[in-house]
């Protein structure tokens, strides 16, 4: 059974969220009598009979509830042979398979599944290692994450290509690990590289998989970053089409593109503070005379959040310190602003 939480985190804080919050369940189910294992916030419950679970399943339900405020995932929760759970569970193909997968790429933890850190060369030809794992995963009926996500964060960390084109021709099968595989394809993304992969990069937004949300918004983001890309009619049209007001601001600033924000100073308050901020940045553009005579009045006016007088003062300043973004490691904490959303 598994006792679920709803608390959207990230997957280290989760495991240590459910040691803190389920040590208690862990003792109520000892003192209860019966054996168990857990991992993370799954239960496996052994019991010599059927009535003894549905018993306690009554019980434990009331117990979670009054002392955690938690419920059991409905769809999770069955009482079943011991035969039946050796079968589907410890000797499942599937997940042997997986474990297999992950112990070749040799991602070092199979609950994060952090890769940043690793060195390339514990890897013995990790082009093919990882080109071969991938051709595996295509062979599951459905997509694991935490096996695609660890094969694509290992090709990412170490900016190896090799798999490039098959995520890309098979976008449709890696979809739910769109934000993955698009921050994958940024970091090995040099003018040689899109000038080798250009017709499939550009068809892309041509093709079907662009109306599942996620894609669109992560492929957005990728193209705008790119000038080899933008340089693409049928992109750049793609991009400055789009409702996405944040990364058509990027595609004016990687293309040094000034008549895109003229054509949004007049209209800055009439968006919501995320876009204006994204027309604040695309300002940079501008000469030092025009960005100061629209900035500065506006900066007096009291009409802007925190954040916007912050942003239009770093753009005054001709955004010190500032270098082309670089994509950050798989963190959902705090402010980013190379997440697109």
């Amino acid at each position: 059974s598994r006792a679920s939480q709803g608390i959207p985190v990230g997957p280290a804080a989760s495991i240590i969220m459910a040691e803190a919050t389920l040590i208690d369940v862990d003792q109520y189910i000892f003192e209860k009598g019966f054996d168990h294992v857990r991992y993370v916030d799954d239960f496996q419950i052994f019991a010599n009979t059927e009535i003894e679970l549905e018993k306690f399943h009554q019980e434990l339900c009331v117990y979670l509830h009054e002392n955690q405020r938690l419920t059991l995932s409905s769809e999770k929760t069955r009482i079943r042979k011991s035969e039946d759970f050796l079968h589907q569970e410890l000797n499942n193909q599937y997940q042997l398979e997986k474990l297999e997968i992950l112990n070749e790429v040799e991602v070092v933890s199979h609950y994060s599944f952090d890769v940043t850190n690793m060195e390339l060369d514990n890897i013995e030809n990790a082009p093919e290692v990882l080109l071969d794992a991938l051709d595996r995963v295509m062979q599951f009926e459905t997509l694991d994450l935490g096996v695609i996500r660890a094969i694509i964060r290992r090709a990412r960390a170490h900016k190896i290509n090799e798999i490039a084109e098959t995520i890309i021709t098979n976008m449709e099968f890696f979809a739910p690990a769109a934000n993955d595989a698009f921050l994958y394809l940024d970091a090995i993304s040099s003018d040689s590289f899109i000038a080798n992969h250009i017709e499939i990069l550009e068809q892309l937004h041509k093709r079907p998989v662009i109306y599942i949300g996620s894609v669109k918004i992560w492929l957005e983001w990728y193209y705008a970053r790119h000038k080899g890309l933008l340089a693409l009619t049928s992109v750049r049209s793609f991009i400055f089409s789009s409702n996405n007001l944040r990364q058509q601001a990027q595609a004016a600033i990687t293309l040094n593109q000034q008549s895109w924000i003229k054509g949004k100073k007049n209209e800055l308050f009439q968006h919501a503070s995320w876009d204006r901020r994204s027309i604040l940045l695309a300002a940079q553009t501008l000469s030092k005379d025009e960005r100061e005579k629209w900035l500065k009045p506006i900066l007096k006016n009291g009409k802007l959040e925190p954040m916007e007088v912050w942003m239009a003062k770093w753009v005054i300043a001709e955004c010190p310190n500032s270098k082309p973004p670089v994509p950050p490691p798989i963190e959902y904490e705090g402010f980013d602003d190379d997440i697109p959303f």
